[in-house]
């Protein structure tokens, strides 16, 4: 049986080490997981020939999302150093390029579900540095035989989650009263299992080649929502209050409170219809089940 080979750079991040030990049983497929040990520096200079030979397939995962790298560092990584890879992977004649951007590419907040036909509208370096690599790649994959996929995921979380999500389930374990009561907002979110069961989608069927796609749990919630399902999976009753409307200024100068309240209290939507449609696709873990295996990951941890 012929096995379809596939690269995955960024293999040691939390969506890597996951999508890793997910297609590992996949009998179909061969892995060649890449990790940052292996590639020092990703830039305009990366040499990746020795990783590419013979591959049919590239999951690229591999960039920088932290504010603290600079904006030459994000340029770099995620702009340069995807361009180089697409280069390579058409010039070694790899098939297809799995690209994970981003649905910051089309701002942070919005007013109705983002879908593919809105324009791109990035506000931060790191929406506009995952903007540009797609629009690399596109033009590399226009003019050669290397197909792509392009896929805008709204908040990752699933065991190992880090960032703003940890930070939640740390604030409900630890009672740390949050200001979400009250807020009219819905915000997407997709688990861990179902990026990976779109991910393997996309390297299976042919109809993904050359599109972009959002993608979510298929549920939204609203940031109370979901504090009040952390709670449940934690056993623990969320202390949630509601501001008043002249503290939300105010909120703003409290360290504890204000990234939490800048990142979760605007509405953060998504139409997943066009993965429906063109890939048949369907979440196949619901937000609560997802939910609660990145609780129990977490209270796991901490015994």
């Amino acid at each position: 049986m012929n096995r379809t080979k596939v690269m995955i750079t960024g293999a040691d991040g939390f969506i890597g080490s996951n999508l890793c030990s997910s297609l590992e049983k996949e009998k179909n497929l061969k892995l060649n997981p890449v990790t940052q040990d292996m590639v020092e520096k990703i830039n305009k200079e990366t040499d990746w020939g020795k990783y590419l030979s013979g591959g049919d397939t590239i999951i690229h995962l591999a960039g920088i999302a932290h504010k603290k790298a600079g904006k030459e560092e994000i340029k770099s990584v995620n702009i340069e150093g995807t361009e180089k890879l697409c280069s390579d992977a058409a010039r070694f004649g790899v098939k297809k390029i799995i690209f994970l951007s981003s649905a910051k590419v089309n701002g942070e907040k919005s007013q109705r579900p983002f879908k593919e036909s809105d324009e791109e509208k990035p506000q931060d370096i790191y929406g506009w540095s995952k903007f540009e690599a797609e629009n690399r790649i596109r033009e590399i994959c226009n003019n050669t035989s290397l197909d792509y996929v392009i896929i805008r995921p709204p908040l990752v979380y699933g065991p190992n989650v880090k960032a703003n999500f940890l930070k939640l389930i740390k604030a409900v374990n630890k009672k740390i009263p949050l200001p979400f009561r009250g807020l009219d907002n819905k915000r997407s979110y997709i688990g861990i299992d179902n990026l990976i069961f779109f991910l393997k989608k996309c390297i299976e069927n042919e109809a993904a080649n050359n599109e972009t796609f959002f993608i979510s749990d298929d549920r939204d919630l609203s940031t109370m929502e979901l504090v009040e399902i952390i709670g449940e999976k934690l056993k623990k009753k969320p202390r949630i209050f509601k501001l008043p409307g002249f503290s939300k200024e105010i909120i703003m100068f409290l360290p504890v409170l204000k990234n939490f309240y800048s990142k979760l209290a605007d509405s953060f939507q998504v139409d997943i219809s066009k993965a429906q449609d063109y890939l048949n696709w369907e979440p196949a873990i619901s937000v609560e089940k997802g939910i609660e295996k990145t609780v129990l990951d977490f209270k796991e941890k901490q015994l």
